[in-house]
């Protein structure tokens, strides 16, 4: 078995061929990939001898509450090695990318975040809701809006 690492990749706004190198690398030396409900699945020929895991949550509608994703992140790596965690967007806004990587910190294990999109630096007068672990990104955006008068 390979050593027990998390990837946080960042899939981008749901069109497959706008994801980077990098994240396709990512998929590429994956055991197993958890993906969320705004990934396109068409990603996920990039580990094809992965196993794939649907854990998307949409507009209330869970088919995995967090705690068990992170516990199956848990399961997954101890038993097969690399665990790609596939989300929408930018997993650190909206996305509980900081949450996971806690977990595999916690683990003892390595990690990396192939998370490309830094939705404050490309635009940072546009306000974003954040969840709790990601409150960097509001304080950074209220700062900027109050520096700009706003």
């Amino acid at each position: 078995m390979s050593q027990k690492k998390l990837i946080l990749v960042g899939a981008g706004p749901g069109d497959a061929e706008l994801i980077s190198l990098k994240g396709i690398k990512a998929l590429q030396q994956a055991n197993v990939v958890m993906y969320d409900a705004l990934v396109s699945e068409e990603l996920l020929q990039h580990a094809p001898n992965a196993i794939h895991v649907f854990c998307g949550k949409r507009a209330g509608t869970h088919y995995m509450k967090q705690d068990e994703i992170n516990q199956q992140i848990v399961e997954n790596a101890n038993k097969h090695g690399v665990v790609v965690r596939l989300k929408g967007g930018d997993p650190f806004v909206f996305g509980r990318g900081q949450e996971e990587i806690e977990y595999a910190e916690r683990a003892n294990w390595y990690y990396e975040k192939a998370a490309e999109y830094d939705a404050v630096k490309a635009d940072p007068n546009k306000k974003i809701e954040a969840k709790e672990v990601d409150q960097k990104y509001w304080i950074k955006v209220k700062e900027q809006e109050e520096k700009a008068g706003r």
